[in-house]
């Protein structure tokens, strides 16, 4: 996997582009192309272009002194690069294709950007109970694909559940996040309580989508 290093006008754009693709709550995205840039910008907002300079630095250098004490909110991009590199031998090998790295940190990822694909949650406002059971039964399969390989996804919900309607295809995204955790071999095994977490995500979304569908039926009558 690439590491894409940043110049400071590249992270400054990524970071402050007002024309960004979407916005989360850890990550702010610029569709580039074919690919998608996410910046993680929690730690960095109301930034300006006057101060951006010296806001940067000082961020870094904070950063650095954090992770000497044993602190680690930033990590380097060696070691998510080798993270990530993770997911080439899992199903889900078609969604983080690089790191972005500024000063040795990893500030976001590059991805490959699905068009035509909607989140589950849009789409579940047109399909029958039958069509939203065939995607998540896709879905089932590539969360258990990650389980397999020690990865536990940690956010699971209809928003981070990419589905195409013309060809059935569906995508798992959200893999960067620090909810997900990249574990050792046989970390699942010696961690069994980590697959409670991820029932009990399954568990409420699917609640949720029932919900919404009830929701809608009323609403036909």
């Amino acid at each position: 996997m690439e590491i894409i290093e940043l110049t400071k006008e590249e992270f400054a754009f990524l970071l402050m582009n007002p024309n960004h693709f979407s916005r989360g709550g850890f990550g702010r995205l610029t569709l580039i192309g074919d690919k998608l840039y996410k910046i993680y910008d929690k730690e960095l907002t109301d930034l300006s272009i006057e101060d951006f300079d010296t806001e940067i630095d000082a961020w870094i250098e904070s950063e650095k002194e954090l992770a000497m004490m044993g602190i680690k909110r930033t990590s380097a991009s060696i070691k998510k690069t080798k993270e990530f590199e993770r997911l080439e031998s899992t199903m889900s090998s078609n969604l983080i294709t690089g790191v972005l790295s500024y000063n040795g940190l990893c500030v976001g990822v590059q991805m490959n950007y699905f068009a035509n694909y909607i989140t589950l949650k849009k789409a579940a406002k047109t399909l029958s109970k039958e069509q939203i059971s065939f995607y998540l039964n896709k879905a089932y399969k590539l969360i258990s694909d990650l389980i397999e390989h020690d990865i536990v996804p940690g956010d699971i919900k209809e928003n981070n559940i990419l589905v195409n309607i013309d060809t059935n295809d569906v995508v798992l995204i959200d893999l960067d996040g620090a909810e997900t955790i990249y574990g050792p071999a046989g970390y699942v095994k010696d961690f069994p309580n980590r697959l409670f977490g991820v029932n009990t995500m399954i568990s409420n979304m699917e609640y949720r989508l029932k919900q919404d569908i009830k929701a809608m039926e009323k609403t036909v009558c």
